[in-house]
């Protein structure tokens, strides 16, 4: 059962313009603080655990399923595809999936992005 009720809640056509308020709100804080660098640390509350899916298994699929609107996607794969996207390091901080998820993974090589979480860090240079 549901318990949760949020105050700031994104509302989209699907995940992915979710995704993409996410990456606008990433571009206008670094720019208002003048920031020169971020991570996003995941630490909101522990998703249902669930287990690597076809909509996990490529960046492609992920992408799809994003714009698709797919149930698999969670809140926090979302946060974590945004940060990547943006080029910001991405640090899970729960027990969930998260960016442990191949699509994920292949966006953070492709983009020389760091990850950790879950007891696994890792990086692939600038």
């Amino acid at each position: 059962m549901k318990r949760l009720a949020g105050t700031h809640v994104k509302v989209g056509r699907n995940k992915k313009d979710l995704a993409d308020r996410i990456m606008a709100d990433i571009k206008e804080f670094k720019a208002r603080t003048a920031a020169s660098r971020l991570v996003m640390i995941w630490c909101a509350s522990t998703e249902a655990h669930t287990t690597v899916k076809p909509e996990h298994q490529s960046l492609r699929a992920f992408e799809k399923a994003l714009e698709d609107n797919s149930p698999e996607i969670s809140p926090s794969m979302i946060y974590a595809y945004a940060a990547l996207a943006a080029g910001v390091p991405f640090a899970n901080g729960a027990p969930n999936l998260s960016v442990d998820i191949p699509a994920l993974v292949e966006m953070a090589k492709r983009n020389k992005v760091p990850v950790a979480g879950r007891g696994q860090a890792q990086s692939w240079g600038s």
